[in-house]
């Protein structure tokens, strides 16, 4: 009996407590409800990091927003309720807030920020396709809002560095560091320039660009060390340890890497444990480290929990297979293989219906936007655009045709540049017959004869390369008068004085250019001095008449095939 009192007593003690418990929530609930909605928003942001109590006050901010109908203060209770939220409730909350001020006009928040939450968390769960298609349809929410835009612009510029186009997500980066730059990011959100820095080092290492990697990526090392963000700091001496393998210093580069995944793998990221590991693997295989094998084997696990590897990795599976190949070890080549196989399969379908996908949905969409800007301020002055389009059209047609001449230039150029190269050098045309021209001259065959014999030494000994040479002084060493040399050039030679002279040095020259590289690296006034030309445009011009190509081209051409 005694036994049954007791317990009726501590349970009616539970009941007092549970009621009084019950009436001070309830009374706090009621409390909060009297809040203004500014007050509301004051302590929701004061306890954040309280969930509890952060979830309270966004409650009862949406439940006092639907109440009174307002839709924007509805947006903003979703909106808090999403920050506090970790799984895929994040998607129905920013769906809520898209639902309700999908129409709105005027408002350079919603639903903007509602697309960019579910780009994010597309982002994480590796879901590129879903994330670039809300990060898109943000964007285009965004010229009202340019801190969003230009986090846009990041989110963008990662998922192209990422796809492929890297020159694209290089020149966007840019853009992004230099909006974070102008608007003192650096210091009032040094947490999200850390971010813009790790991407823009990214982009460049990316690109090859091995010291401009360096360079932000020891400015965003420095900064995460001063703003005390040891998360930042590992990030960065994981790209640190990626150049140090691109400079060959694979200690170092081990050093680094295997440092910063202490805290990068606390985070289960596995896209960077992957990344580290890969490049972990391929210092150990430069150093000849056997355990090099073990690394590339950890890529492959975080490929079978993730079904995700960036296309860069796909090279460990090269080296395991290559490793088992030279062990002899069928069974677990052929398993690689297969799983090589699968993994082209989801760079395949993952990668290009993503890299296609900005083409058509930003790349094209971008392009189209500025072609209507031009098109609608052509139609801001009708009579002055009428003239403008004219200038335009005469400009594409000009530019055009210069494209089309310079390709078929280029084309001819290096037809007889080919030519040239392929031909022996080529003799001046002559004639030793005694016939009918030298009775047309009027000149005694013993005279013809001794000044083309005379010819024949001059051209041997390469007289013709003195810049002296005149017909009055060759006619003078070949005991023969100017209007005899003259006309038996003319009809032995099938040229004039100053072409026959231009034509044995152009040849000459073009034979010494093919065997010597040193004349080569000669100015064009030298060569022309070489060979007797008074100046480089008379030399110039003398080599593009009888070859038809400038001499600079030539040797540029030259200097190519050696």
């Amino acid at each position: 009996m005694e036994n049954y009192k007791l317990f009726f007593l501590k349970f009616l003690t539970l009941i007092i407590l549970f009621s009084s418990s019950f009436s001070l929530a309830q009374s706090e609930i009621d409390t909060l409800s009297n809040k203004s909605f500014d007050e509301l928003s004051t302590s929701y942001y004061k306890n954040y990091k309280d969930t509890m109590k952060a979830l309270e006050y966004a409650r009862t901010y949406l439940k006092k927003a639907k109440k009174i109908n307002n839709t924007i203060k509805i947006a903003n209770g979703f909106y808090f309720l999403s920050i506090l939220s970790k799984d895929e409730t994040i998607l129905n909350l920013n769906d809520s807030i898209i639902y309700y001020t999908k129409n709105i006009k005027k408002n350079s928040f919603y639903p903007l920020i509602a697309y960019l939450n579910k780009g994010d968390f597309y982002y994480l769960k590796r879901d590129f396709n879903k994330s670039l298609d809300n990060y898109l349809i943000a964007n285009n929410y965004s010229d009202k809002n340019l801190p969003l835009k230009y986090d846009i612009k990041h989110k963008l510029s990662l998922l192209k560095t990422r796809y492929g186009d890297k020159i694209a997500g290089l020149k966007l980066s840019k853009e992004v560091l230099k909006y974070s730059l102008e608007k003192k990011y650096d210091t009032s959100q040094p947490p999200y320039y850390c971010q813009i820095l790790f991407a823009i080092a990214n982009a460049h290492l990316k690109n090859n660009q091995i010291d401009s990697s360096y360079y932000y990526s020891k400015i965003g090392f420095r900064k995460s060390k001063d703003i005390k963000n040891n998360v930042f700091e590992n990030y960065f001496r994981l790209i640190t340890g990626v150049i140090e393998y691109n400079k060959k210093n694979y200690e170092s580069s081990i050093d680094s890497i295997k440092k910063s995944l202490i805290i990068i793998k606390s985070r289960n990221d596995f896209a960077n444990i992957a990344y580290g590991n890969h490049y972990l693997g391929l210092s150990n295989y430069k150093l000849k480290n056997p355990k090099y094998i073990e690394y590339f084997k950890r890529v492959d696990s975080i490929f079978q929990i993730t079904n995700d590897l960036h296309p860069d990795l796909r090279s460990s599976y090269e080296y395991i297979i290559d490793y088992y190949r030279e062990k002899k070890e069928l069974n677990k080549e052929l398993e690689f293989v297969k799983k090589l196989i699968t993994l082209d399969k989801v760079i395949y379908d993952n990668y290009n219906s993503v890299g296609l996908s900005l083409v058509k949905k930003y790349d094209t969409p971008v392009l189209l936007q500025e072609k209507n800007k031009i098109i609608n301020s052509l139609k801001a002055n009708t009579s002055r655009n009428k003239y403008y389009l004219i200038f335009i059209c005469l400009t594409s047609f000009i530019l055009f045709i210069l494209v089309f001449y310079q390709n078929k230039k280029r084309k001819i150029y290096k037809k007889k540049f080919e030519e040239i190269i392929t031909s022996t050098s080529i003799s001046i045309s002559t004639s030793t017959s005694t016939s009918a021209k030298e009775k047309l001259i009027t000149i005694p065959n013993s005279i013809i004869k001794d000044v083309l014999n005379g010819l024949v030494l001059f051209e041997e000994n390469k007289k013709f390369t003195s810049n002296n040479i005149t017909l009055g002084s060759l006619a003078k060493d070949l005991n023969t008068n100017t209007n005899y040399l003259s006309k038996i050039i003319n009809h032995h030679r099938n040229s004039s004085f100053s072409n026959y002279i231009n034509y044995l040095r152009v040849n000459y020259i073009v034979e010494k250019l093919k065997i010597d590289k040193t004349i080569r690296k000669y100015t064009i006034k030298a060569i022309s001095e070489e060979v007797g030309f008074n100046n480089p445009e008379s030399f110039s011009k003398a080599f593009y008449k009888i070859k038809g190509i400038k001499p600079s081209y030539f040797i540029k051409e030259l200097n190519k095939i050696d």
